[in-house]
């Protein structure tokens, strides 16, 4: 789809279109220059990519777009969408193109799932919004449920969807073949808020897994600069491994949304050694969970 309508803009020949085509490319070589200085110098950018310095600075110079297989290269190299093509960058569209927002069918059972679900909580209001859990971007810490003794820290992004806290995320690229597709790594989820004891958190993941997790985590001040923790335990439905937890603590942190701290969660490892750890969350995940 990302090719199809690169193409398709680049292929158009109508007079008007052509002048909308070239209005947008200060756009795009803006975005470029912005997502560039945010990761390194252009001498890095241009080598990671493989782009030819006269190519690419024709790119920031907006005298032309880069092909459908260059600027998928682009876009995946930051971490961002074809939007950089047409909608200039700011934190709230960064944020949304780290986690892409994807949409498709209601399944066919979502009627069957809403009246388990009023049937299950009739009496209980689990979107209660009055929780310390801002709209944003997040990550977690636990033990690694797929690897010994390794902390895995994955990113989450949590919104509101007619009046319930939704989640979205991407499980590591690690755990899948050379090649999976995005969209086979995402996992999406709810949140409910238990009064002034928390939130558990449900997340369902795509196929071929299907593998469901719970999470429960509330807020705690760790110190003076942590009012945005949480911590809690962590639990995913999967048959038992050899000395692989299936039931973990975890530590959940609140991210900035500046675009420079964006570009780098991007690029932040997703796999880490309890020593690599800030000693406040080592020391919180080695307590086995109660």
């Amino acid at each position: 789809m990302l090719e199809q309508n690169i193409l398709k803009l680049k292929r158009e020949r109508a007079p008007t279109n052509f002048v909308a085509a070239t209005s947008v490319l200060p756009v795009f070589g803006n975005n470029l220059r912005l997502l560039t200085s945010l990761v390194g110098t252009q001498t890095k950018v241009r080598n990671d990519l493989d782009i030819g310095r006269i190519q690419f600075q024709r790119y920031l110079r907006a005298e032309s777009f880069p092909k459908p297989h260059v600027l998928k290269k682009i876009c995946d190299y930051f971490m961002v969408d074809a939007r950089i093509l047409t909608d200039p960058l700011n934190e709230s569209l960064l944020g949304e193109m780290m986690l892409v927002k994807s949409s498709g069918p209601k399944p066919a059972h979502s009627v069957s799932w809403m009246s388990a679900i009023g049937f299950a909580v009739s009496e209980h209001d689990f979107f209660d919004d009055g929780g310390a859990l801002d709209d944003g971007l997040y990550a977690m810490w636990q033990w690694c449920a797929a690897r010994k003794n390794t902390i895995l820290r994955k990113l989450f992004r949590i919104s509101r969807q007619d009046g319930a806290m939704v989640i979205r995320g991407y499980a590591p690229r690690e755990f899948f073949p050379k090649g999976t597709r995005l969209k086979d790594r995402e996992y999406r989820g709810i949140c409910l808020h238990i009064a002034d004891q928390g939130y558990v958190f449900l997340t369902f993941f795509a196929q071929p897994s299907q593998m469901i997790s719970m999470a429960y985590a509330k807020p705690t001040r760790l110190s003076e600069h942590s009012s945005n923790t949480l911590i809690g335990f962590h639990a995913i439905t999967r048959d038992e491994l050899p000395d692989m937890p299936r039931l973990s603590r975890l530590v959940i942190e609140k991210l900035d949304m500046s675009p420079r701290k964006l570009i780098e969660e991007a690029h932040t490892p997703s796999f880490f050694s309890l020593s690599d750890l800030p000693r406040t969350y080592a020391d919180l995940l080695s307590t086995p969970p109660a």
